[in-house]
């Protein structure tokens, strides 16, 4: 079997002759070998990716550029025959790229997954992939909150602003500052919210999460007066945006995402993110809203269970990072609780 590498080719495994020694015939017929092989490998990862159906479209979006740039690593051997050695010589490339830790972990889950379902196409290959693939570990990364203070002075500002001009893009910035820190949403969460979810009568609203589960979080007092003047505002007009902005319609009741940008389309990640640069005075990420809406809670008292509930975390091992940034809040309880916490 012939594969190509930047410098060589190989046959079997063995480095045969140098790329350049090579005729344009020779170098042509290589190529024309390595794109069957490449699209081979494609056609596989398009079956594989047709049974991960479940997965959200920005996941399915990742897998497929994992496991495009996979396949088309010029491997010693074809897709079906890679070994554990052979991912980790693939790895080792990756890392000598300076691709990230986090990164490293992440194209090993995919590819070991996707290594699992080349080997079941054919039962009578081993299927050696279930040992784990050393990348190495995560570093820790722990969560930087906001100060309390500097969120209510962040939130307060923009609440001022919404009141004082009434424009449906002040009071949509508001009610999304509210949402992200009083209810703990995600970004893509808070992007895919429909007003059908809001369940005003009980104060709740219903989130889509993560693998398509479904979860009823609470409304923030603050949230629901954002929402109830949003609502009002969005019923009193047909557009959105500053004073003579072109407008769009905003439909109420639909089963559309409610949220909109200035161009009347539905809000996305990249435009939270661009409305916390317009409010913010240093750099705030939503992300960072909801670490300090978990950090805030456990600092306040709340159990650790109910903080992953609130948070749509699958294991509590996800929910325990933010336990390390409250080591204040369980000095204090250890100084409060424990019978011998302040003899002398």
């Amino acid at each position: 079997m012939l594969l190509v590498s930047k410098s060589s080719y190989f046959y079997n495994g063995e480095s045969v002759v140098s790329w350049g020694a090579m005729g344009r015939y020779a170098r042509g017929q290589l190529l024309e070998s390595k794109l069957d092989l490449t699209d081979r490998g494609l056609a596989l990862v398009d079956s594989y990716l047709g049974t991960r159906r479940r997965l959200a479209e920005s996941s399915l979006a990742l897998y497929r550029r994992d496991l495009k740039d996979f396949v088309s690593h010029p491997h010693e051997n074809e897709i079906v025959q890679l070994s554990n050695d052979d991912l980790r010589r693939y790895f080792s490339t990756c890392r000598a790229a300076g691709l990230s830790q986090r990164t490293l972990l992440r194209k090993a889950s995919v590819v070991r997954g996707f290594m699992h379902f080349v080997r079941s196409q054919n039962p009578n290959d081993p299927d050696e992939f279930g040992r784990a693939l050393s990348v190495g570990r995560t570093p820790s990364s722990l969560p930087k909150p906001l100060s309390e203070s500097v969120t209510r002075e962040l939130i307060d500002r923009v609440e001022t602003t919404a009141k004082i001009s009434m424009t449906l893009v002040d009071l949509r910035d508001w009610l999304i500052l509210e949402l992200i820190y009083g209810s703990g949403l995600r970004v893509a969460e808070l992007c895919s919210l429909e007003w059908p979810d809001f369940r005003l009568g009980s104060g709740f609203v219903q989130i889509l999460g993560k693998g398509s589960k479904r979860r009823d979080v609470p409304l923030s007092g603050s949230a629901l007066r954002a929402l109830g003047q949003f609502r009002a505002a969005v019923d009193s007009s047909s557009t959105l945006g500053h004073a003579g902005d072109e407008g769009v319609d905003v439909e109420v009741n639909s089963h559309n995402p409610f949220l909109k940008n200035s161009r009347g389309n539905p809000m996305t990640p990249r435009d939270v993110r661009r409305i916390l640069e317009r409010w913010s005075l240093f750099p705030i990420s939503p992300h960072q809203l909801r670490h300090s809406f978990a950090t805030d809670l456990l600092n306040n008292g709340a159990d650790l269970r109910s903080v992953q509930e609130l948070l749509g975390h699958s294991s509590i091992a996800t929910t325990q990072i933010y336990t390390k940034v409250s080591l204040a809040r369980l000095k204090e309880v250890h100084a409060k609780t424990h019978p011998r916490a302040n003899d002398n």
